[in-house]
């Protein structure tokens, strides 16, 4: 037994080390190595300055000359991973009763965790193979042992009533599974980052993209739209050395010694790369662990009246029919498409515009409203072959079925809106597959499940791939969400640069707090 737990230790003092010696190895600049916040502007409303920012569309001769990396996708994986490369000098185109007193606490402790998952992608692989093995990271890591347990074991465990297990769960449509089906861990992490306070962007989301490609350009790159990328190409040595991208009827090539791709592990390894590649055993051991996340309808409305006219709140509202999510998402997803909107079991409801405090000075006597409705893919697949906008009465009429149900209930919920509609427009999943290359229709990306989630899953799925200087980057390497895609870049960053991006991130932070109370003395 001693002898086996000294080997056990040794092992891992070899894989800290080598850990160590790989992410240091480089001496790549920091680029976080200063302050660089700035203080607020007054926004750009100027549609022809922000175009000239965020529509750059493609063309040959607007990709810079000797690249270090290309980014296929602009999310905020895709920004922030170009964004922090371009800082380290590369160029590149691109929540009653006794459990009031106990749960908020039991998802904080799990989520601060998480710094074990990701050291999980930095460690050697075969080490973490070893620790799973022997259950050493379930053993000594909180969030790797609620990565094996699932919510609705949870919350069981820990006496809840059903009642009560579906208020602690109601926040499960963020990221996409029912309780039965995805762990602890993915809860608590974000239920620990509401606790602490959800933000919104200040004139937008757009705001984000259109105050990072600045950042980009001058260092040398350029953020291009408009344009498809249809393949990653690789040398006679099978390496990443660049895309093809295919504008009108012109393929056009760019070469590049790192690749980076922001387009999901699905895009990515069975459309992206050559068909050479998709065979590695590694490539189908990675996507045996994963399966693509539930598909979503969406409904944009369009509403006359400011949030003050029409009682609004910035309030997310998740909206159910049962207390039994798991049994009421199964017999959902199990009917035939034609009853489906008849028996929807939840609804999440958002009002975006009275989030935005620059919103009614832009747009001055309207507000917006969003519904997210849960779908089977399977509903809709008849016509992914179809065009986009010529897709037939049929698939208009079963698209509209879900518009109308969901409409009903907002009416409901309120009424105060009744005549104050302006438009209604409905995105199937076949839209979110048109406008975001999301595979089946599923905005997160790849399932949030018990499977993905496991902790042999976490530490497999990377950013550096099978294939030689080619990345992953966004929320398939790590959660879905802003922040979860934005860990997915610093990983990718991590390894691409050879640097432990979250330790130059804690001594920006120590050095800005001891800056700031050097300030207040």
């Amino acid at each position: 037994m001693w002898h086996t737990l000294l080997l056990l230790a040794a092992l891992l003092l070899a894989g800290l080390r080598r850990v160590y010696l790989g992410l240091f190895s480089r001496n790549s600049p920091n680029p976080f190595a200063e302050d660089v916040k700035r203080p607020s502007e007054p926004l750009v409303t100027d549609k022809e300055a922000r175009k000239k920012v965020l529509k750059q569309a493609f063309s040959a001769s607007r990709v810079p000359e000797k690249l270090d990396a290309v980014v296929i996708g602009s999310g905020i994986g895709g920004l922030a991973s170009a964004a922090i490369l371009a800082k380290a000098g590369k160029r590149r185109s691109q929540p009653t009763g006794l459990q009031r007193l106990t749960l908020p606490f039991l998802p904080q402790v799990v989520a601060r965790g998480a710094s074990h998952a990701i050291l999980l992608k930095f460690l050697p692989l075969p080490l973490t193979q070893l620790l799973n093995k022997f259950g050493l990271l379930t053993r000594f890591s909180p969030f790797c042992r609620a990565s094996t347990q699932s919510l609705a074991e949870v919350l069981q465990q820990l006496g809840a009533s059903p009642e009560l297990q579906a208020v602690l769960s109601y926040i499960f449509p963020t990221y996409g599974v029912t309780p039965s089906h995805t762990t602890f861990s993915m809860h608590a992490l974000t239920i620990d980052h509401y606790i602490q306070g959800a933000y919104y962007p200040r004139g937008g989301s757009s705001e984000i993209a259109f105050h990072t490609i600045p950042l980009i350009q001058r260092a040398g790159g350029a953020v291009l739209t408009r344009a498809t990328v249809k393949g990653v190409l690789l040398d006679s040595a099978g390496r990443a050395c660049g895309v093809s991208v295919k504008k009108g009827h012109e393929l056009v090539n760019i070469y590049c010694p790192i690749v980076i791709s922001n387009a999901g592990v699905f895009n990515t390894y069975q459309h992206l790369v050559p068909g050479s590649v998709r065979g590695l055993p590694d490539v189908k051991k990675q996507l045996a662990m994963i399966r693509p996340g539930m598909s979503m309808l969406s409904v944009f409305i369009c509403l006359r009246g400011t949030k003050q006219d029409l009682k609004l709140q910035s309030t997310n509202y998740y909206v159910y029919f049962d207390t039994d999510m798991d049994k009421a998402m199964e017999r959902y997803i199990s009917m035939p498409k034609e009853k489906a909107p008849e028996h929807i079991p939840l609804l999440f409801i958002a009002f975006p515009s009275t989030k935005d405090p620059t919103w009614e000075d832009r747009f001055p006597g309207r507000s917006t409203m969003t519904v997210l409705v849960p779908t089977a893919f399977e509903w809709f697949e008849e016509w992914q072959e179809e065009p986009q906008g010529k897709r037939g009465a049929d698939y208009e009429t079963l698209k509209n079925a879900f518009v109308e149900a969901s409409m009903s209930v907002v009416m409901k919920l309120f009424p105060q809106l009744e005549g104050k509609v302006d438009s209604v427009i409905g995105g199937s999943p076949l839209t979110n597959q048109y406008y975001l290359a999301a595979p089946r229709g599923a905005p997160y990306g790849a399932d949030h499940d018990l499977a993905r989630l496991h902790p042999h899953a976490m530490a497999s799925l990377r950013a550096q791939t099978p294939i030689p200087n080619l990345y992953l980057t966004g929320q398939d390497i790590f959660t879905c969400g802003l922040v979860g895609a934005l860990q997915g870049a610093l990983l990718c960053s991590s390894a691409i640069l050879k640097r432990n991006l979250y330790s130059d991130l804690q001594a920006l932070g120590s050095k800005v707090q001891a800056q700031q109370k050097k300030k207040m003395k």
